[in-house]
């Protein structure tokens, strides 16, 4: 991986850590103030809630440039290396669908979840359901890239650089497990 790779990686960590420190903080202060003290801040359960969706998707868009998403390769692995390199250009197709539908659904919403607040923090809900935007662009970029990888191998064009930590591709073309 290159310096900008490695940098961008480390500041995506160091966010995701922050993110969870800071979810845990509330937490922890929460119920010591209401097992200790008899009462709590009703605005760190909602607070913590949010984070936690953004560390999930943060975590999610993170893993897809890193390749580390769960994969079943059964099937795959048994496949010819040609047929494995379809599997995968079919894969990523139906992922970039994936992450198209959740861009769509969330601007489709984004109007009503920007006028609606919250009723504890009164914060707009689009602060929660927003991280689709994040989501779904992040993982279809990674995605997208990949799918490039994997049209080139099948195209015979070598010269493109493989994405951070992924190497799908070079092991479908290698005859070793793929997805």
């Amino acid at each position: 991986m290159n310096r900008t790779g490695r940098t961008l990686t480390a500041l995506s960590e160091a966010m995701l850590a922050t993110l969870l420190a800071l979810m845990l903080g509330m937490v922890l202060i929460n119920v010591v103030m209401r097992y200790g003290f008899g009462t709590g801040i009703s605005a760190t359960e909602e607070l913590s809630r949010t984070l936690f969706v953004w560390l999930t998707f943060g975590g999610a868009v993170l893993a897809a440039w890193e390749g580390a998403h769960l994969g079943v390769d059964t099937l795959v692995e048994r496949l010819p290396p040609r047929a494995r390199l379809a599997c995968t250009i079919i894969s990523e197709l139906a992922v970039l669908a994936c992450c198209a539908l959740i861009l769509y659904g969330t601007f489709r919403q984004h109007d009503v979840n920007a006028t609606n607040k919250s009723l504890t923090t009164g914060m707009p809900v689009i602060w929660v359901y927003g991280v689709g935007y994040v989501a779904a662009a992040g993982i279809g970029l990674a995605t997208a890239w990949r799918l490039w990888r994997a049209v080139a191998q099948a195209l015979g064009i070598t010269d493109v650089q493989a994405p951070p930590h992924h190497t799908a591709v070079e092991a479908a073309a290698k005859g070793e497990a793929a997805l």
